[in-house]
């Protein structure tokens, strides 16, 4: 019963029946099959979860070394091609951690990153699924608050993402820091389009927003560091 539950959640983030029906991209027939008279080769769940998730955040690394070239590349044929091929690392990517929740259900750095890889892709509300897993089985695993914090700030939920920013202020400031930093990058794309966000409630924020900084600025900086992106051990 459980792997069943699991791989339907798996399925409504990915958007798409074929998880669950075995059609996923991570693996094709399944970890640890074989063909032909090979005895098949026995891997526990917990080896296959700790081994797609290693994957996972290797796949995310090219990816973001891909996003992070698109942003300064000039040639619009170059850019494109970097884009496509950042959007197509994430995708792996995610697959990957899915598997990962699949075999191991509470693995909650592995949702963190699903709802990482669903929001380079676009997929907000699937990210927002993934993170609430994460804070499900480790309410207080920071990352997956700020991650969260930014995929509020794609929706314009602002209430959401200055929660998400006390939070982290009171008990991650590293990461408060890195939220803020991408609340004044958002700030400053909203104001060349503001995507359905009002001036008022823009203003509202922006001056929020320097009232935190300030804040931030004059107390010192605390020890809660920012969780490590490292390979499963």
């Amino acid at each position: 019963m459980r792997c069943i539950v699991v791989t339907t959640a798996a399925a409504i983030l990915l958007g798409s029946q074929a998880w669950a029906s075995g059609g996923g991209s991570v693996g094709g027939g399944g970890f640890g099959s074989t063909s032909g008279s090979e005895e098949p080769r026995q891997t526990s769940p917990d080896q296959v979860a700790k081994s797609s998730y290693n994957r996972g955040v290797k796949e995310i690394g090219k990816a973001k070394a891909a996003d992070t070239d698109a942003a300064v590349a000039t040639d619009p044929g170059k850019k494109q091609k970097l884009v496509d091929k950042a959007q197509k690392g994430f995708t792996k990517a995610r697959d990957y951690f899915l598997a990962a929740v699949n075999a191991r259900s509470d693995m909650y750095q592995a949702w963190n990153y699903i709802g990482y890889t669903q929001r380079k892709l676009g997929n907000y509300d699937a990210a927002l699924a993934a993170y609430d897993q994460a804070l499900t089985y480790n309410p207080a695993y920071g990352e997956a608050i700020e991650y969260r914090g930014e995929a509020y700030l794609a929706l314009n939920r602002i209430d959401d993402a200055k929660s998400a920013y006390m939070i982290l202020f009171r008990d991650a400031r590293p990461l408060a820091a890195e939220l803020m930093s991408a609340m004044q990058k958002w700030i400053e794309s909203r104001k060349l389009d503001a995507k359905g966000l009002s001036p008022d409630d823009l203003d509202a924020f922006g001056k929020w927003l320097g009232e935190r900084a300030a804040i931030s600025e004059k107390t010192a900086l605390l020890g809660a560091g920012k969780s490590s992106a490292s390979s499963w051990n």
